[in-house]
């Protein structure tokens, strides 16, 4: 029988791990902190299995860095944000 050990949530950041634009600078930093108190909430958990649901694995991890397994529905949209490209992509 399993046991859910913690459960968290964060907000999407499109390519967090590049360089912010300089107007997003200090929002940028509150996720920062914000996920590593979460990545520490986690480590203190334990876990024997980690789930995560998310978004945009393609547009953001590429094949170099896709998870082992990532379930695709619908249809991706671009919005622009952080100079990345708007509309439907194929």
């Amino acid at each position: 029988m399993a046991t859910l050990a913690a459960a968290g949530a964060l907000a999407h950041s499109p390519l967090i791990n590049f360089p912010p634009p300089a107007e997003d600078a200090a929002a940028i930093e509150r996720y920062r902190v914000i996920a590593r108190r979460l990545g520490e909430h986690f480590r203190k958990a334990k876990p024997d299995v980690l789930v995560i649901i998310g978004q945009d694995h393609m547009r953001t991890l590429f094949y170099d860095l896709m998870p082992a397994f990532v379930i695709g529905t619908g249809r991706v949209d671009g919005w622009g944000d952080w100079k990345t490209r708007k509309g439907p992509f194929a």
